[in-house]
């Protein structure tokens, strides 16, 4: 009976040890995978970051090109008008000056 109650003791001694060296093994695993998580987060953060530049600077070139394309078109519509005005500035003078004569009489 001693025999029984010895082994009895022992394998809740051993049942003991179990728990604790399965919750040191739970411990160490969630330790692990945090520091997983982490290192996981701290990398898609940059890279997000990385990506979030390099979109930007796409961004900001683009909005250069148009700029450029716009100023050209501008020159060209100031160079057209201004030509326009030199070739007909003789007649638009003698509209006005018409114009503004006829009006008083």
């Amino acid at each position: 009976m001693e025999e029984i109650i010895n082994r009895i003791i022992n394998i809740d001694k051993e049942t003991v040890k179990i728990k604790e060296k399965t919750e040191e093994i739970i411990g160490d695993k969630e330790k692990q995978l945090k520091e997983v998580l982490q290192s996981l987060e701290k990398e898609y953060l940059e890279k997000g970051r990385l990506e979030g530049e390099e979109r930007y600077k796409e961004i900001v070139e683009e909005g250069k090109k148009e700029i450029e394309r716009l100023q050209g078109e501008e020159e060209k519509t100031i160079k057209n008008m201004d030509n326009l005005y030199k070739e007909n500035r003789d007649n638009i003078i003698e509209e006005l000056f018409h114009s503004l004569f006829k009006d008083k009489e």
